[in-house]
C-alpha cells in the first residue's frame, strides 16, 4: 500500500509543546495502523503511517570542551613565560657572560646552538608540565604523543629563537621586555591563544594558520579534540619552517661581534 513517512523534529528545549505534539502523532499512528474491523478503530488498510524521529546526538565525551581550549591556554602560558628570557639574555650580555663564551675555544655557531638548545629544552619541559597539569586536573586525554611532541618542540624552538633575536637587538632589559611583550601580544591575539583558530572568520583564519601560534593551536586542537586518525601535517610543516628560519637567523646574528653598550 501507500507508505507515508512523517519526519518529526522535536524542539531542542524539549518543552511541553514538543511532548504534546509527540503524543498526538503517536496516537494518530496507532489509529491509522489498525486493521478493518478492529473495535474502536478506523479502516486504513491501504495506508501505513510511520513516525521517525532523528536520533539524538550523544553529548561530547568528558573533557571535550577542555581539549578544545586547552592548546590555546598552553600556548599563552608559554608565551607569557618566554617574555622573561629575552631580559635574561640582555642581563647576561651586560654581565659579560656572552663575552666569556665567545672567547672560549669553541666555534661561534656552537655557542648560539647551545643557547637555542637551552631555551628550547626549558620551554619544552614547561609544556610537558602544563600537559601533566591538564591530565591531572581536567582529565585531558593525550592522544598521539609523537605528533604532540613534534608540535610542541617546533613551537618551543620558534619561541627560543625569537627571544634570542630580541635579546640580541635590545639595548636594555626594559627594552627587551617591551619588545617581547609586543610580540607576545600580537602572536596571542592573532594566533588563537584566546579563541580557537577554527572559530576565526575566513581571512583571519588564514592569517592565524600562517603564524607559529596559530599552527600550534590548530595542530594540538586536531590531535586532542579532533576525529581520531587526523594528522596535522600542514601545521607541523608550518611550525618547523618558522622554527628553522628563526633559528638560522638567530645563529647568524648571534655570531656577529658585540659592541659594548
Amino acid at each position: 500500500g501507500l507508505q507515508v513517512r512523517i519526519q518529526y523534529y522535536p524542539r531542542p528545549s524539549g518543552g511541553m509543546n514538543s511532548k504534546i505534539a509527540a503524543a498526538v502523532l503517536e496516537t494518530c499512528v496507532a489509529l491509522a495502523n489498525r486493521k478493518p474491523g478492529d473495535p474502536g478503530g478506523i479502516a486504513a488498510a491501504s495506508t501505513t503511517v510511520q513516525v521517525q524521529r532523528p536520533a539524538e546526538t550523544s553529548p561530547p565525551p568528558d573533557g571535550g570542551f577542555v581539549a578544545r581550549i586547552f592548546p590555546g591556554l598552553a600556548i599563552f602560558g608559554l608565551l607569557a613565560i618566554s617574555q622573561a628570557m629575552a631580559a635574561l639574555l640582555v642581563r647576561d650580555r651586560f654581565r659579560a657572560v656572552r663575552w666569556r663564551l665567545l672567547a672560549a675555544p669553541v666555534p661561534g655557531w656552537s655557542v648560539a646552538c647551545g643557547s637555542l638548545m637551552y631555551l628550547t629544552v626549558g620551554l619544552t619541559a614547561l609544556l610537558v608540565l602544563i600537559y601533566i597539569a591538564g591530565v591531572a586536573l581536567f582529565h585531558l586525554e593525550l592522544r598521539n604523543l609523537p605528533t604532540l611532541l613534534a608540535l610542541g618542540i617546533g613551537f618551543t624552538l620558534c619561541l627560543a629563537a625569537l627571544q634570542l633575536l630580541i635579546g640580541f637587538w635590545a639595548r636594555s632589559e626594559r627594552g627587551a621586555q617591551a619588545i617581547s611583550a609586543g610580540c607576545v601580544m600580537l602572536l596571542a591575539l592573532f594566533g588563537g591563544a584566546f579563541v580557537p583558530v577554527a572559530d576565526y572568520p575566513g581571512p583571519w583564519r588564514i592569517l592565524a594558520l600562517g603564524l607559529p601560534t596559530g599552527a600550534a593551536q590548530m595542530g594540538m586542537g586536531l590531535v586532542l579534540a579532533g576525529p581520531s586518525g587526523v594528522w596535522p601535517g600542514l601545521q607541523i610543516l608550518t611550525l618547523w619552517i618558522w622554527a628553522l628560519v628563526l633559528s638560522a637567523a638567530a645563529v647568524a646574528i648571534y655570531r656577529r661581534p658585540l659592541v659594548k653598550s
